[in-house]
């Protein structure tokens, strides 16, 4: 009796144990994923010592990556037989929702992000299991754009001259972008900047007034020269009059109190503050140049923060008679610049452009061109190329 029930034991315990390995393999097959091994970097094995993951993971295993273009809404259902390791670090635009993922990413959602899972043998076996989620940006043929947009300017392409930079992709491209325009009222930025650092710099303050003088008057009629002449204006007023109104009298009396502390050498300060030599007479720049400057607003590299943002902010607010080049019906902080004179006839625009999918610097510029004309090829190149970056 007692060897039958010992020749019971030795064959039943193997017998019962590879039922149970059929059973599971049955219940939780992995061919249904292949998994692909992975090493745990350092830096991922001290990030794993919560929950259910382990950082000495007997092994690790990829089950599954996928790649997504931002922005993105979509839901992703967990590799069968998985479920979401609710211990570990989870993306605040991913969602779980019961066996699925809802990813809500935007264009600042760019990168690889590893998803940990688990299944109900992970603690007895010791493993790490994983998806890699990738958000990335939509592929742009720069090639075929700047193609597309000559063919829509035809015969007039001679007279304009474009620069893009996309701030989220770090591409750039262009047309004429090398060639002087004349750079009329986008000089106002710079010189904005220029003041702005004063007052970072506490030379200045946005509260220090400038009388303001009738010799530095061009227009009584809009500005600061509604004011009577002596009145008590201060750097916020004339800033504030000369990026949102486009007013020559406020771009006088900064330009006569920044000459007041630099004298001749006013350009060279500009210049060495922004890295861009346009501020002589007559003013000519590149339309590179101009991006050269938007991009170092936007980037806090010529002013800080508080600074940028006040004369962005201002930017945005500009008076809706000056947004007719690029506004699409998107945020975008932008400075236009036109002539009329019988040297040059122009309207032109820059601008940040703050797009679904991507932040760009946009800059379009012409010559010999009527304002109409130039305003409707600004909106529709504009157009174009929010149509194509996002």
């Amino acid at each position: 009796m007692k060897v039958s029930k010992f020749i019971i034991l030795i064959v039943g315990l193997p017998l019962i144990g590879c039922v149970f390995l059929l059973v599971t393999f049955f219940l939780f097959p992995i061919s249904k994923y292949p998994l692909n091994d992975y090493q745990l970097s350092a830096t991922e094995v001290n990030s794993l010592g919560t929950g259910n993951i382990f950082p000495r993971a007997a092994s690790s295993y990829n089950v599954d990556t996928f790649t997504f273009e931002v922005p993105t809404i979509t839901s992703l259902a967990l590799p069968e037989g998985y479920e979401l390791d609710m211990s570990s670090a989870i993306p605040n635009f991913i969602s779980p929702d019961q066996n699925q993922l809802i990813i809500n990413a935007t264009k600042n959602d760019t990168g690889k992000y590893r998803i940990y899972l688990k299944d109900p043998l992970s603690d007895l076996y010791n493993e790490v299991f994983f998806i890699d989620i990738n958000l990335i940006y939509k592929s742009i043929d720069t090639q075929a754009l700047n193609s597309q947009i000559q063919d829509y300017l035809a015969a007039q392409a001679a007279n304009y001259g474009y620069f893009v930079y996309d701030l989220n992709r770090d591409i750039s491209f262009g047309w004429n972008q090398d060639i002087d325009f004349r750079a009329a009222s986008m000089v106002k930025v710079p010189i904005a900047i220029t003041v702005l650092r004063e007052v970072q710099e506490g030379r200045i303050s946005l509260d220090t007034v400038y009388p303001l003088r009738s010799d530095l008057v061009f227009n009584y009629m809009v500005g600061a020269g509604e004011n009577p002449i002596g009145s008590g204006l201060t750097v916020r007023d004339y800033l504030e009059y000369m990026i949102i109104l486009s007013d020559n009298t406020s771009l006088a009396h900064l330009d006569a109190l920044l000459s007041d502390i630099y004298g001749s050498a006013l350009n060279s300060r500009i210049k060495q503050i922004t890295g861009v030599d346009f501020y002589v007479y007559p003013p000519e720049v590149t339309p590179r140049n101009v991006a050269t400057v938007l991009k170092g607003l936007y980037n806090y590299s010529f002013i800080d923060k508080v600074n940028s943002d006040y004369l962005i902010n201002l930017m945005f607010n500009a008076a809706p008679d000056l947004k007719q080049g690029i506004g699409l019906g998107i945020l975008f902080a932008n400075k236009i610049g036109f002539l009329d004179t019988t040297e040059d006839l122009s309207y032109m625009d820059s601008a940040i452009v703050y797009g679904t999918t991507t932040n760009y610097i946009l800059v379009i510029m012409d010559k010999n061109q009527d304002w109409e004309v130039a305003k409707n090829n600004i909106k529709n190149i504009s157009t174009i190329i929010y149509n194509n970056l996002n």
